[in-house]
């Protein structure tokens, strides 16, 4: 596959020829683009540069370091999982969930996101339970609902 023609985001299969005009998701035909839309997506948010930051000092780089090293990456397996979940895109077609995910995008940072996180899912049933589908999806939660990462 060439840099000019990922695969299709949608069948994996072929090389992708065209882009969602809302969420810019790549796909290779009519067919991939009607299984695509089943599911409403949404247009990804351009963030502005962040301001650049003062330099850090070695200690600031090692905690950040350390902080980076313990963070779980998601994957494009990860993604793919959760894209082909029934359950996860049923999820997203609620509108006060919908809300709620915005309302912690619009965070200024990683750590004010993980932060919102935690207090949403211990004060918000609905988006605890959307939180826990999502780590079950991508293999992230045992049987028991415990974080295996």
């Amino acid at each position: 596959m060439t840099q000019n023609n990922p695969l299709c985001s949608i069948c994996t299969k072929t090389a992708s020829k065209y882009k969602c005009p809302n969420c810019e998701i790549r796909y290779c035909s009519v067919v991939c683009f009607k299984v695509h839309k089943e599911t409403p997506c949404i247009k990804p948010v351009v963030k502005p540069e962040e301001e650049k930051k003062p330099t850090q000092t070695n200690q600031e780089r090692a905690e950040q370091q350390t902080e980076d090293e313990n963070r779980y990456i998601v994957t494009s397996e990860d993604y793919e999982c959760l894209r082909a979940s029934s359950e996860v895109c049923g999820a997203l077609k609620d509108s006060r969930l919908q809300a709620i995910i915005k309302e912690v995008d619009s965070c200024q940072n990683d750590a004010q996101k993980q932060q919102m996180i935690q207090k949403l899912r211990e004060s918000n049933p609905e988006f605890g339970d959307f939180v826990n589908l999502i780590l079950k999806t991508i293999g992230a939660v045992d049987r028991d609902g415990l974080f295996v990462l």
